[in-house]
C-alpha cells in the first residue's frame, strides 16, 4: 500500500513484549531475569525442616557484600520475606502438587506501601528491587499494566503478579552457606579487635614509661593505629594490622628494657647505685618477636591478662606492699591530688608526663617518677627504706619530688636529708605538734605559683 511503512527496529534491545500504557520504558530481559525467572518456575518446596524464620536469619546475617547488593537492598528483602505469610513457606513434603500453589510467595504489594513500611521514597524503592532483581534474589511477575494483583477463585489462590520470592526460596543453601562463612569471619574480626585492643593499652601504659620518652611520639603513632584498625571491616586488613601491632608492641618493650640496664650501668660506673626494682618487675623479661612471628590469624597465642608494665614495689610474696604508717607526723598530699598537681611541676622543670587512660595502680604511675627523681639526684640504695620508715611513703614521693623539681633546691640530696633528720627529731620530741612536717604547704604552693596563682 503506498504510503505505508514498517517500523524501524535498529538499535532496539531484547526487551519484554508488551509495553505499559504510560510509556514508562519496557523492562530488559537480560540473564540476571532469566536465571532469577528459571529459577522461580523449577521452585519446589523449601528443604525439609526449613522456615521463614530461618530463611530470615540467614539473611540478616549475611553481609551485604557476600550477598551483592547493598544496604537499602538488604532492608528491601527482608522486609518482602516479613510481609509474605509464614505458612506460605512449605516445604518439598508439604507440597500437593497443585497448580498456584507457589503462587501465595508473590508479594503483591505496592512500591507506595513499601515505601511506608520502609520509610523511604518511591525512587528509592524502585532502585532496591531492581538491585534484587539483578542480582538474582527476587523475581518480576508481571502483568500487562505492571499492576500488583492476585486472581482467586473459590477461595484458590489462581495466578498472582508482583515480586516473586521463589528464587531466594530456591537458594536457601546458597544462603546458609553464606551466613555460616559470615558468621566465621565476624567471629574472626571480633577476635583480632579485642587482641588489637589488648596491645592498645599495652602501648598506651609504655607511654608512660620514663625510659621510653624519647620514643612516645613512634608509640602514640602505633596507639592511633589501633585506633583506626579497631574501625576496619576487612579481615585481612586487620590481619595485618594487628601482625604490625606485635611487632612494634616488643620493639618498644624491649626498647624500655634496654634503656632502663643502661640507666643502671651508668648509674653504677658514677659510684651511684640506682634500685630498678620499681623499673624491672619478674613480669617484664625481654620477649623474643619469634614468639609473634607464629601468630596465626584466628587462633594465635593470647595475649598477657592485666597491664603488668605499671610499675609498682613488690614485697616478698609478689603482692604490692601497702603504703606504711610515718612514725613522725608528716602531712602529704594524697595519690589522687599528685596525679593533678605533678604534670604542672613536672613540665616546669622540662619534664614530660605522660599517664595513659587506663592504668590499674596510680601509685605506681607516681613510682615510676619517684625512681627516676631519686636517681636524678643521686639518693643512694641503702637509704630509700630508712627515709620511708622516717617520711612515710606518701611523705617520702613528695619530698623526693620536691627536691628534684623545686627551682631554688641548690642541693637535692641534701635537701632530702634535712626533711628526714628533722622528722626524726620531731618523731622524739612529746611536744610533735610545733614540729610537725607539712608538706602540703611547700608542694601546693609550688603548684599555685607555677599557675600563676596568689599564694597568701
Amino acid at each position: 500500500m503506498p504510503g505505508f511503512r514498517l517500523p524501524c527496529t535498529r538499535g532496539l534491545a531484547m526487551t519484554q513484549t508488551t509495553e505499559l500504557p504510560t510509556g514508562r520504558g519496557l523492562r530488559p530481559i537480560d540473564a540476571s531475569r532469566l536465571r532469577t525467572e528459571r529459577l522461580a518456575e523449577a521452585y519446589s518446596g523449601l528443604p525439609a525442616e526449613t522456615t521463614k524464620r530461618d530463611l530470615l536469619k540467614f539473611v540478616g546475617s549475611s553481609t551485604c557484600v557476600a550477598l551483592g547488593i547493598s544496604r537499602s537492598a538488604k532492608r528491601m528483602l527482608m522486609k518482602l520475606l516479613q510481609i509474605c505469610h509464614e505458612s506460605n513457606f512449605k516445604t518439598r513434603s508439604e507440597l500437593t502438587g497443585e497448580y498456584g500453589e507457589t503462587f501465595s510467595l508473590i508479594v503483591t504489594a505496592s512500591n507506595a506501601t513499601l515505601g511506608r513500611e520502609l520509610d523511604i521514597g518511591e525512587n528509592r524503592v524502585r532502585c532496591a528491587l531492581q538491585a534484587l532483581s539483578k542480582a538474582g534474589w527476587i523475581s518480576f511477575r508481571d502483568s500487562t499494566t505492571r499492576k500488583r494483583f492476585a486472581i482467586r477463585s473459590g477461595g484458590l489462590l489462581i495466578d498472582a503478579y508482583g515480586i516473586d520470592l521463589r528464587p531466594a526460596c530456591a537458594r536457601v543453601d546458597e544462603l546458609r552457606e553464606t551466613s555460616t562463612v559470615c558468621k566465621l569471619d565476624f567471629e574472626q574480626q571480633l577476635r583480632m579487635r579485642r587482641e588489637i585492643s589488648q596491645i592498645r593499652n599495652r602501648l598506651a601504659v609504655l607511654a608512660a614509661w620514663p625510659s621510653l620518652r624519647g620514643h612516645l611520639p613512634e608509640i602514640l603513632d602505633a596507639i592511633r593505629l589501633a585506633d583506626r584498625a579497631r574501625k576496619w571491616s576487612s579481615s585481612e586488613a586487620l590481619g595485618l594490622a594487628l601482625m604490625q601491632l606485635l611487632d612494634l608492641r616488643v620493639e618498644f618493650h624491649n626498647k624500655g628494657l634496654e634503656a632502663a640496664q643502661a640507666l643502671e650501668k651508668d648509674v653504677v660506673s658514677r659510684g651511684a647505685p640506682l634500685d630498678l626494682e620499681g623499673h624491672i618487675t619478674a613480669s617484664q623479661k625481654p620477649e623474643s618477636s619469634d614468639l609473634y612471628r607464629s601468630f596465626e590469624l584466628g587462633g594465635g597465642t593470647g595475649l598477657e591478662d592485666g597491664l603488668d608494665l605499671l610499675l609498682e614495689p613488690e614485697g616478698a610474696d609478689g603482692a604490692p606492699e601497702p603504703d606504711r604508717e610515718p612514725r613522725a607526723p608528716v602531712r602529704a598530699p594524697g595519690v589522687e591530688q599528685l596525679l593533678k598537681t605533678m604534670p604542672t611541676i613536672l613540665e616546669a622543670a622540662d619534664v614530660a608526663f605522660v599517664a595513659p587512660r587506663i592504668f590499674p595502680d596510680p601509685r605506681g604511675l607516681i613510682d615510676t617518677y619517684v625512681s627516676q627523681a631519686a636517681a636524678r639526684i643521686g639518693i643512694e640504695k641503702g637509704r630509700i627504706e630508712h627515709y620511708k620508715d622516717v617520711l612515710g611513703d606518701q611523705g617520702y614521693r613528695v619530698a623526693v619530688l620536691l627536691a628534684a623539681y623545686k627551682p631554688d633546691v641548690e642541693k637535692p640530696a641534701a635537701y632530702v636529708a634535712a626533711l628526714v633528720t628533722r622528722a626524726s627529731i620531731a618523731g622524739l620530741s612529746n611536744k610533735a605538734d610545733p614540729w610537725m612536717l607539712d608538706l602540703n604547704k611547700t608542694w601546693f604552693g609550688l603548684y599555685r605559683k607555677l599557675k600563676g596563682q596568689v599564694v597568701h
